[in-house]
């Protein structure tokens, strides 16, 4: 650490120099900035590491931005904030088990489906917290739709619904995740497959009276365009979420308790 005594008051960083005043010494206090220059991280061999981490981390990221963009219509008044952080974190872990060497490793969430089954999108609410029975989930033939079903479901015994709570809504949506893989062409990584499909279908139920002491079943269906040819790389997700709401004479108010939504199903 040097001191400057000049006329001149420097503030700021001047090549690799910060100038900066310190109360109670006397003229103004340099430090050269710590740390490698960004060429340095780009270029020089001992930061190779540093390089290779940046680009998974950078791939990581990418992809849970894919899956948060794809299900944000139905999890933008769901879903938390940390959603983004611990997708990254997720899709990071399937990096490391991608095929390829470091900062060239693929990400096929496909292959590695068990680390994103029963993600909840809000970290303060499961929806296991909310809702005690399972669903069955039903993928068709050649990835053509997806069938959730209850055979028999109590909303006044099996739902856990928040103070105020008069009705229930069930959402039940799905998108696909796609492979990721380095192109070395491009030197960075892109779609696995030209053909990957954008998908984002969702059913809702309608917003059933939760005082109703009787069993019943329920069915929510997608089922896709036929064009919609899933590439066998890609991820197939299904996603169910609970909203309640409040009657109040002839109007339906949304509550902001009490919703969740979860990674139910894949493949």
């Amino acid at each position: 650490m040097g001191r400057l005594k000049s006329i001149i008051d420097l503030r700021g960083t001047i090549d690799g120099i910060t100038f900066y005043k310190i109360k109670g010494i006397e003229g103004t206090i340099t430090r050269r900035k710590a740390g490698p220059t960004s060429e340095q991280v780009k270029t020089a061999s001992s930061y190779e590491r540093t390089r290779e981490n940046s680009k998974e981390f950078g791939i990581a990221s990418k992809a849970g931005k894919i899956l948060r963009r794809s299900l944000n219509p139905f999890t933008r008044n769901i879903g938390s904030s940390y959603v983004s952080g611990e997708l990254t974190r997720i899709f990071q872990q399937m990096v490391v088990k991608g095929d390829g060497i470091r900062g060239k490793r693929s990400l096929k969430p496909r292959q590695h489906k068990e680390l994103l089954l029963g993600f909840d999108f809000n970290a303060g609410l499961s929806l296991q917290s909310v809702l005690r029975l399972k669903p069955e989930v039903h993928f068709t033939e050649k990835r053509t739709g997806i069938h959730l079903t209850f055979d028999s479901l109590n909303l006044k015994t099996d739902i856990f619904a928040p103070s105020g709570a008069t009705h229930i809504e069930f959402i039940h949506a799905a998108c696909i995740q796609p492979a990721l893989v380095f192109n070395p062409n491009k030197n960075e990584y892109d779609y696995s497959t030209d053909a990957y499909t954008i998908l984002q279908e969702a059913t809702l139920s309608e917003r059933m009276l939760l005082d109703r002491d009787q069993n019943i079943p329920l069915e929510l269906r997608i089922n896709f365009h036929p064009s919609n040819l899933i590439h066998e790389d890609s991820l197939l997700i299904s996603v169910l979420g609970i909203r309640f709401y409040q009657q109040i004479g002839f109007h339906m108010y949304l509550l902001e308790s009490g919703k969740a939504m979860r990674i139910i199903a894949l493949d």
